[in-house]
């Protein structure tokens, strides 16, 4: 009898909940083991955020991923120090419009303006309100989540989570044996990992705040990479400040088109936007929305066309780009705003 209860137990751990973008437990060498959440389950209770039932939810998800947490440090130590120096000050400046490839094309402004009509109630209502133009909304969802077809393979509460209990740099032994750090920046690693933890777990508790006032299911939301979901990608802890109801059902629903555009609008305007801006200023202010130039330049170009526009000088395209899988959270680019998606 106990070896058939030892039995059950070994593949209860083995066969795990299908969720989405969840990988099935021992499903790769950097998974830890499942008694790991009993520490966020105790971080999250003693925060008043995990009652019996959300509790229940952790245990039942697979084992923390370390691949979150790995990816951005790989990120942030390339830039650190491996990419090499910026040109100096007095380098001249590039004079095309550098943009993400395959995005600014007639094809995929013809199905922006297409969308556009689909939805001309919800755009108008939202260029009334805010005054954000339909073309500059449309283009920005294209380049998040292809207006909205794209919203990412990865679960929000399992990515943040493993996020927030990966701090360890022992945690890490697959990612770091690809960029072999030096014991000398050993001290940098830890910090780092530290303070990305405990932005995950921030964002995992306002993810759980939202998803309890908004009547979610906290444990079956898609996401980016980094914890950003919905069509217009917002971070978890932008939701509060940011997001509005769109369609005024008292509900902020980020995959409904009314409140995905509302909440950019309101996110937009409460970092400068306004009718009368210069296309620097937009510039700008988009740019606080994600600090990559390029993410800018190709939202503004791709609105251009979409608009019947030329876009005013050589494009070239650069970089990669696949919508629902970038980032927003401090310390880097986009993450230091709205969202790490």
């Amino acid at each position: 009898m106990r070896g058939q209860k030892l039995l059950c137990l070994i593949l209860a751990f083995i066969v795990c909940p299908a969720l989405p973008g969840v990988p099935c437990a021992y499903a790769g060498p950097d998974m830890q083991t499942a008694a790991e959440w009993e520490e966020l389950v105790f971080r999250l209770k003693n925060d008043g955020l995990c009652n019996d039932a959300m509790a229940k939810g952790i245990r039942a998800l697979p084992p923390p991923t370390s691949a979150p947490m790995g990816r951005k440090i790989k990120e942030l130590y390339i830039s650190r120090f491996v990419r090499p120096c910026p040109p100096p000050a007095d380098a001249p400046k590039p004079k095309p419009v550098y943009v993400y490839p395959g995005v600014v094309t007639p094809e995929n402004a013809a199905v922006c303006r297409a969308f556009l009509n689909e939805h001309r109630d919800a755009f108008k209502k939202m260029e009334n309100e805010y005054g954000v133009p339909g073309d500059i909304a449309v283009a920005l969802i294209f380049v998040e989540t292809r207006l909205g077809t794209s919203l990412g393979k990865n679960n929000v509460f399992h990515t943040l989570a493993s996020m927030a209990e990966t701090r360890r740099p022992e945690q890490l032994d697959m990612w770091l044996r690809e960029i072999n750090p030096p014991q000398s920046r050993m001290d940098w690693l830890r910090e780092t990992m530290r303070l990305r933890s405990d932005w995950a777990y921030k964002e995992l508790a306002a993810f759980i705040r939202y998803a309890e006032k908004n009547g979610l299911d906290p444990f079956s939301v898609p996401g980016s990479i980094y914890g950003a979901f919905g069509i217009c990608q917002f971070i978890p802890s932008s939701v509060a400040p940011y997001a509005a109801d769109g369609n005024g059902d008292g509900v902020i629903d980020l995959f409904a088109l009314d409140d995905a555009l509302a909440s950019l609008a309101s996110y937009l305007v409460k970092n400068g936007w306004k009718a009368d801006l210069s296309r620097v200023g937009r510039h700008a202010v988009l740019r606080r929305y994600n600090r990559l130039d390029v993410y800018v330049n190709t939202i503004q170009a791709l609105a251009d066309t979409v608009r019947g526009d030329p876009v005013g000088k050589p494009v070239i395209t650069v970089g990669k780009h696949r919508a629902g899988a970038k980032t927003k959270g401090a310390p880097n680019k986009r993450e230091n705003t709205r969202r790490p998606r």
